[in-house]
Order: structure tokens, then C-alpha cells, then sequence
């Protein structure tokens, strides 16, 4: 656990829009500033990062919290990694405590990961000193230059060498880092006859794979020539980890981010070298995927930075089916894909060295956007005979279906003049009636919204969501944070006894603490102190109303709540009195009173909370 003022100088030295703007491409909007939402498929901008608040907010889908709660479902990480990762960026020293939830799961996977840091970061020193100043290193050295791979750049990329040997990094790691550290790592693997373990990336140059934040969490491994005998499987990658998801893991990209930002384009190669010799050749905005293609998981952290994705991809037939799989993919999130096959089956990597890169950057400003490629493709198959070409007109017409319609007017408006030349093109190439085309179109379309509507439903069906806040308790704690010092006259009342809903009794107890503690309970110090995303989500709702409520008279409202809670109360009382006055459990003058009370109630039962 962390000191409360750790947490409360980390807030004040982070600020939101700077750490947000490190995930997404952030546009100002008067007090405030807007993004597309990474946690849902969107097309407008719906996050809002509030500067003054410290908070942020989709109007969308909900999510909402504040620095902490952004990183961590942004690096998918726990309360405790998100305050370490914090206080790191802002220079701030951590004390930690002993409290109820210090030996929990939560804190032993965080104390996994953080050892795994650790762990990666040294291997990345140990294995980029050998390439770089070890005699044992000399085959990666030569293997690299001869790949045309500067010095300037192994630097910046940390490559390294891992030496033929079964026990080189196992050895080195003794009495520092244990066995099952290393092969949680990834940087070992268990022998197949006998005990022990072995390194996995031996006779490699390698890759360090890292995060954000430049911190290597895995490594790709190149096989050396010369090896290729012993290890068929020219690289390889670390297995998934703690730390590692090669589905959400864009290498480079820590590199790359500036750039990217600033061009709003990034370009996506397939492989270790073609992103580092794209950089080497100056085109800094390179990032590649990690053995395996595009996924929809790099769309969040593609969209993030850039408006238009250059995917680079190797000329032969392989590259051009991998272009063909993933089109439908970006279409159907309304993402501007552009896609580059280079000449005579180059690798991006090849075609810099022969070419250099101003011919590399016409490639690039060439490349076709992904509907066009796509009519390209289906064009080329006429040849191919007439199956060949329906096939790939009908697979055009599924591609064109997927184009969700967007909010916006204008991009509503250009996709549909995009569309409406394709349509009219391919009905020329193709010899065919362009009403039949749209007509196939149009069923397409109709079909994929009776899917959709059933799988939402399905997914409704089966999404287990909270229940809402009762109203007079979400009213209730809007009041609190409208005006904190109304808190005593809440307290001094018992409504908080009276609570029902679990998060508003859980922000009851913290209410009670803080003034235990003497300190503020305004909106800033909820979000301190809730640990929880999903609680701090509902914060962040209660005072987004609670501020379009501000011009409201907070005590006269309170006052109005405090009587309708004790007309609440006496009415729950009524059944078991009406039943004493009917048995003639009381006397007359006693059942006289109580019937008149009730008459009174009867009369006054209408009056309502003070509302908007």
C-alpha cells in the first residue's frame, strides 16, 4: 500500500492531458480536450480530458477516472503498478506500508512484474554489451554490418548478441535471478532430457522488444547463418509474459511515437530490420508487427497517434493475400488504411538499401488507400477467368458493406462519393449494371445489420452490469461533492446509515474516514483515495452532474432530501399501526392521532426531491 500524500503529490505532479496525449492524439476544444476513445469503436471524438478536474471522460461508453485509472486500463495494469509507474515519471520516492490488502493476488502479480522489469532490463544490457564490446559477440557483429546495420543504430535500438552457448545468460544471472524468473521471462526454456534450463535465444542477434515507456519487456531472436542448421526457426520471439502481448505489441513504437505524433501517419512494416533500417534511412514514424499480422488489438494504439496507416507489406503473394485479410478490418472501424507492395518482391528493408529513401518516401505517398487496392485486386482477377472475377467483385462488395456510417457529415460525405466511384468503376471493368451492384450492396449491408443486432443482444444478454445507483443516493452524493461541507449535516442526519447501494455505503465509509482524518472530501480527494476503475468511473459521473446542478440551492436540497427520507421512514412504519388501530391495540385518543397523522401524509406524499 502507498501513503495517501505519495498519491496526492503524484496527482499534482502528473498531469492528465500530458499523460493522455502520450497514448492519444488529443485536439483542443476550448477548456477541455477531446479524443477518439481507445476502450470502444470510435469514429468522432467522445473522450474528454478535463485539465481542470484532472478527469476524463467518454460520453460514449462511460469510462471515466482519473491519471490513475487512465493508465491503468491503458497499460492494462493494477493501482499499485499504475502509482509506481507515476511516481517514476514524475521523480517522486514511494513509501510503501503493510495493510488488509498487501499479501492479496493483485500485489503478488505486481511484484512479479515488477521483478520482471528488472529481469528484462538487465538481460537487454548483458546481451547489447556482448554484441557491442565482447569478443564473444563478434558473430553478431559481423552478421549485423553485413546487413547494412549501422553502429548508431544498434545503439538506439539496444541489439544485442546472444552467444552459441547452452548456459551463457543462465550463468550470468546466477545468484542474481532465478531459474524460474528467467523462464517466466521467457529468457530460458526447460532442457527436454534431464533437469535444468537452457538459453532460448542462443547464436541470435536480437531485438529488444519494448514498451511505451522504452522498458524491454521481450526479445526477438534472428538466427545467425551460419547456425541455420542447428535452428531451423529463423526467429523467434519470447512467449507471452506477464509483461507481453504480441497481439497489442507494436515494435519501435517507443521510437517512433514523436514522429508519429507529429506527422499523424505511422508505417507499419513486417519485420525487425525493415523498421530499423526505415529508421536509419530517416523515416522515423516505422514501427512492425511482432510475427504475426495486424490484429484488431493494434487498432487502439494505431488510432491513438495517427490519422492515416501506411501498412508496408513484401511484394509477393503472401504480402498480397495478408492485404487482402486485413481490409475489411480497418474498413469496418473507418480507419484511413493506405496499402504499399513494393517492386520485384522487395522487403522494405531491401528495397531502402538498394534504393535509398526518397525513393522509399514516393512508395509510400503512392500507396493506395484500402478500397482502391481492393478494386485493384479484384480487377487483376479478370484474367483469371469469370468464377475468379465474381469471386473477388462480390469480396469488393463485402468489403464495402463493412464501412460502418459515421456521426460526422463529411466523412459520411466523402466515404460515399469513395464508394460511389468504386461502384461505378467496377461496374466498367466488370460489364455489369451498377443498380445490380448496389442492389447486392444494399443486401449485404442488410444482413450485416441483422447480425449485429443479434450479437448485441446476445452480448447484452449475457454482460453481468451493476445496478444503478438508488436516486436519492446518487442525488445524495452529488450534493457532497457539489458543496464538502455539507458532509456534517449529512452525518449529523444518518442518511448515510440509510444507504442501500454497495459503492454509495463503500463512499460512505471513505467519506467517514477522511473526516476521521481531517481531510477534504471534494472531488479530487475521492478520486485519491478509490483504487477501484469502475469506482472511479461513477465519481466522475456523479460530479459531471453534480456541476450542471451547481446552480442549484445545494442546502435547500439537502434539506428537501432530509424530509423525504423521514416521510420515507414514517411510511414504512403505517402497516404495523394501521393493523394496532384496527385490532384495537390502542386507545382512542392514540388511534385518533395516528389516523390523522396518516390523512396528513396521504396529503403531502406527492412532494419530490428538489430537481433540475
Amino acid at each position: 500500500m502507498f501513503l495517501s500524500d505519495d498519491k496526492e503529490r503524484i496527482r499534482q505532479a502528473v498531469n492528465i492531458v500530458d499523460l493522455a496525449s502520450a497514448y492519444l492524439q488529443l485536439h483542443s476544444k476550448g477548456p477541455i480536450f477531446k479524443a477518439l476513445c481507445p476502450w470502444h469503436d470510435d469514429h468522432d471524438p467522445s473522450l474528454q480530458i478535463n485539465p481542470n478536474r484532472q478527469s476524463y471522460k467518454c460520453w460514449v461508453c462511460g469510462e471515466g477516472g482519473d491519471i490513475f485509472s487512465f493508465l491503468m486500463k491503458m497499460e492494462n495494469i493494477s493501482f499499485p503498478e499504475a502509482v509506481r509507474m507515476l511516481a517514476n515519471r514524475a521523480g517522486i520516492m514511494l513509501e510503501e506500508t503493510s495493510g488488509p490488502h498487501a499479501s492479496g493476488k493483485s500485489n503478488r502479480v505486481s511484484e512479479e512484474k515488477t521483478a520482471l522489469y528488472e529481469l528484462c532490463q538487465w538481460a537487454a544490457d548483458q546481451f547489447h554489451r556482448c554484441l557491442m564490446h565482447s569478443p564473444e559477440g563478434e558473430p553478431g557483429r559481423l552478421y549485423l554490418d553485413r546487413r547494412g546495420i549501422t553502429e548508431a543504430s544498434m545503439q538506439q535500438f539496444q541489439l544485442g548478441y546472444s552467444p552459441l552457448a547452452w548456459d551463457w545468460l543462465v550463468n550470468k544471472a546466477d545468484k542474481r535471478f532465478s531459474p524460474q524468473l528467467l523462464e517466466m521471462a521467457g529468457l530460458v526454456a526447460k532442457r527436454r532430457q534431464g533437469n535444468g534450463v537452457y538459453d532460448r535465444f542462443r547464436g541470435r542477434a536480437l531485438f529488444p522488444i519494448r514498451d511505451m515507456q522504452g522498458r524491454p519487456i521481450a526479445f526477438g531472436g534472428r538466427i545467425l547463418p551460419q547456425f541455420d542448421s542447428e535452428h531451423p526457426a529463423k526467429y523467434i520471439n519470447s512467449p507471452e509474459t506477464l509483461l507481453f502481448n504480441k497481439s497489442k505489441t507494436l515494435y519501435g513504437l517507443d521510437v517512433a511515437r514523436t514522429s508519429i505524433t507529429q506527422t499523424k501517419q505511422v508505417i507499419v512494416t513486417e519485420g525487425y530490420t525493415d523498421c530499423l533500417m526505415a529508421h536509419q534511412f530517416g523515416v522515423s514514424q516505422a514501427v512492425a508487427v511482432l510475427g504475426t499480422a495486424l490484429t484488431e488489438q493494434h487498432l487502439p494504439t494505431l488510432r491513438g497517434y495517427a490519422e492515416q496507416i501506411y501498412l508496408v507489406l513484401d511484394g509477393d503473394e503472401a504480402g498480397r493475400q495478408r492485404s487482402e485479410d486485413l481490409l475489411a478490418l480497418f474498413i469496418a472501424h473507418q480507419m484511413d488504411l493506405r496499402i504499399l507492395t513494393l517492386p520485384e518482391n522487395l522487403d522494405p528493408c531491401e528495397f531502402l538499401l538498394e534504393s535509398g529513401a526518397d525513393a522509399f518516401r514516393k512508395e509510400v505517398e503512392a500507396a493506395p488507400d484500402a478500397l482502391e487496392y481492393q478494386f485493384q485486386l479484384a480487377a487483376k482477377s479478370k484474367s483469371a477467368g469469370v468464377y475468379a472475377a465474381n469471386t473477388a467483385l462480390d469480396r469488393l462488395l463485402h468489403t464495402l458493406a463493412l464501412a460502418p456510417r459515421s456521426a460526422s457529415q463529411s466523412s459520411q460525405t466523402a466515404y460515399q462519393m469513395k464508394e460511389t466511384q468504386i461502384l461505378q468503376r467496377a461496374a466498367t471493368a466488370f460489364q455489369m449494371d451498377e443498380m445490380l451492384l448496389r442492389k447486392r450492396l444494399s443486401e449485404l449491408r442488410q444482413n450485416r445489420g441483422q447480425n449485429k443486432a443479434r450479437l448485441a443482444k446476445r452480448e447484452s444478454d449475457a454482460r453481468v452490469q451493476e445496478p444503478p445507483l438508488p436516486i436519492w443516493e446518487q442525488e445524495l452524493f452529488e450534493l457532497i461533492l457539489t458543496e464538502p461541507t455539507l458532509i456534517y449535516e449529512v452525518k449529523e442526519s444518518g442518511l448515510g446509515q440509510e444507504l442501500s447501494h454497495p459503492r454509495t455505503k463503500n463512499f460512505w465509509q471513505l467519506c467517514e474516514f477522511l473526516l476521521s482524518e481531517n481531510r477534504a472530501t471534494d472531488f479530487s480527494t475521492f478520486l485519491l483515495y478509490t483504487e477501484d476503475p469502475a469506482g472511479k468511473r461513477i465519481l466522475v459521473d456523479l460530479d459531471e452532474n453534480a456541476q450542471r446542478k451547481s446552480h442549484l440551492d445545494a442546502k435547500a436540497r439537502l434539506q428537501g432530501m432530509i424530509r423525504f427520507r423521514e416521510e420515507q421512514r414514517r411510511s414504512s412504519d403505517w402497516p404495523k399501526l394501521r393493523q394496532s388501530v384496527q385490532q384495537n391495540h390502542l386507545n382512542e385518543a392514540d388511534s385518533l392521532a395516528i389516523l390523522q397523522q396518516m390523512l396528513h401524509q396521504k396529503r403531502s406524499h406527492t412532494r419530490q426531491l428538489p430537481s433540475e
